[in-house]
């Protein structure tokens, strides 16, 4: 892959502002109004009432209306998010916290339910602590119903037995056909006919824990630089259109003959982020082959990767883009000093509350124009929601009701209200963002190699290792020839142990 210069187009095309009011309809910032307590979607949100769509024209679930289970208690493990997911005490102002509240209000209110959130440590540094609370509960005759928490957290419950096969449960209400479950999941995880965790809108981190970049629109339109917006439109969003856009940009501010963050730099990211550049492309990192056997990736270990993996790493050395080490990037990116940044898609909601500058996001590019969709991968503090084993018989009708409910009302009440969070700090409307975030959200991907990356690891998870030889300057193929044959054995072994469980 080679720089090439890109002719310069019209500038940023404005959409429709109806396009906008139609995406979130319904959608009230209710931090201009506190004590405004509607539920955005309203009432009758299953489809009892013979509509299939509510007023705001978000599809209904099919739950029957008289579900009422006696105010019975649904016991759920979260964890310690790095967004707000679960609990949320009372109505405070802030959008995506009281979109939370009202979707918990109107599960309760629906299934005559009592959702019981218990928080626990259940990051990255925490996993095996997580296993272990979920195993004490199943072990001491108390197992929780529902599970959520790290992508990491829950796969090594699901590699360690303690979770319930969501597809094969009597009188389940789950229905994963439904728009607020994430298909990809299935596709990747699934295991002959069995599931043991999924994800969607029942998670608001899913929505604000996928992969994209942001883009400072003033800077390209002053540099006479074509619009991401357009290249996706006209389908030419490419990772060597992207990397033309970069040349020339770096500028070491401090004459220190380093790259960091005191000089201008056309592309900032995290090591762990980086990755996500391959899987834009099309790259996994482990597949099932024609036997339908977990494997790696040929393309992660062939040509395809070698040669992507050296011009990203000729990217970063000839126009300087930084790879970073837990640095302050996003800072760096609001101080106007670099073009891109790789980062997540809720990242403005986190912390753009200051930006002086349009600023827009658009998914990870392509690996050519012939690839035919665009794949945004999720970041591993995506939460996935589980059912633990051994509940007893006779709550699985409710439980499996609770977690459809929860999935359908995040659908229609929290993501619209992310949405309109992540894009509120805009200096100028733009309705081409409300498409690129409905995008981003639908071409969410997920990988197996991911998601059971601490059962792969050597020196190091797998999935992190593409960005760390980036950062470090060293070539793919080291990898490949020294650490991946003991990753292949390591999934050889625990497809044997998930085999186990299913049989």
């Amino acid at each position: 892959m080679k720089h090439t210069s890109l002719p310069v187009r019209i500038a940023l095309c404005l959409l429709s502002m109806a396009f906008l009011l139609a995406a979130f309809a319904g959608c009230k910032n209710n931090a201009d109004d506190p004590a405004n307590t509607t539920p955005p979607s309203g009432d009758n949100t299953g489809s009892d009432d013979g509509q299939e769509y509510d007023k705001n024209g978000y599809l209904k679930d099919t739950l029957p209306g008289d579900l009422n289970f006696s105010n019975q208690t649904v016991r759920i493990l979260g964890w310690n998010s790095e967004v707000v997911e679960f609990d949320v005490e009372s109505l405070n102002g802030v959008t995506i916290d009281e979109a939370i509240w009202h979707r918990n209000d109107t599960v309760s209110t629906r299934l005559g339910v009592d959702l019981d959130f218990v928080i626990t440590n259940g990051s990255v540094a925490y996993i095996n602590d997580y296993k272990q609370v979920v195993q004490n509960a199943i072990m001491g005759g108390m197992p929780y119903d529902l599970l959520a928490a790290h992508t990491r957290s829950i796969a090594i419950c699901a590699s360690g037995g303690l979770l319930t096969d969501l597809n094969n449960i009597e009188g389940s209400y789950l229905d994963f056909s439904k728009p607020w479950w994430n298909q990809n999941i299935v596709e990747k995880t699934m295991l002959g006919n069995s599931l043991f965790f999924m994800t969607g809108d029942i998670a608001p981190s899913f929505v604000q824990m996928i992969y994209c970049v942001y883009f400072n629109a003033d800077m390209l339109r002053d540099r006479g630089i074509e619009s991401p917006y357009d290249l996706v439109e006209s389908n030419e969003w490419t990772l060597e259109n992207m990397m033309s856009m970069t040349i020339n940009f770096y500028q070491d501010l401090n004459q220190n003959f380093a790259v960091d963050l005191n000089d201008n730099i056309p592309l900032v990211g995290q090591y762990y982020d980086w990755p996500a550049f391959l899987h834009g492309c099309g790259v996994e990192m482990v597949v099932r082959n024609e036997s339908g056997d977990l494997v790696i990736s040929p393309d992660l270990k062939g040509e395809k990767g070698i040669n992507l993996m050296d011009d990203m790493l000729d990217w970063v050395i000839l126009d300087n883009c930084y790879v970073a080490t837990d640095d302050n990037i996003t800072q760096h990116f609001l101080g106007e000093k670099s073009m891109f940044m790789i980062t997540q898609s809720g990242r403005a909601a986190m912390s753009f509350d200051k930006v002086t500058f349009e600023y827009g996001c658009v998914p990870m590019p392509k690996y050519d124009s012939t690839q035919e969709n665009y794949i945004s991968t999720s970041r591993q503090p995506t939460t996935l929601w589980a059912m633990s084993r051994d509940i007893p018989t006779d709550r699985l009708g409710m439980v499996t009701a609770t977690m459809e409910c929860l999935a359908s009302e995040g659908y229609r009440q929290v993501t619209p209200a992310v949405f309109e969070t992540v894009m509120q700090y805009q200096t100028s409307a733009s309705p081409e963002m409300a498409k690129m975030l409905e995008l981003i959200r639908d071409t969410a991907w997920f990988d197996f190699g991911r998601i059971y990356s601490s059962d792969l690891s050597s020196n190091g998870v797998m999935c992190d290792q593409p960005g760390i030889y980036l950062r470090d300057h060293k070539r793919w193929e080291n990898y490949i020839n020294t650490v991946m044959p003991t990753i292949e054995g390591q999934l050889a072994e625990l497809s044997d142990e998930l085999l186990s469980l299913i049989n």
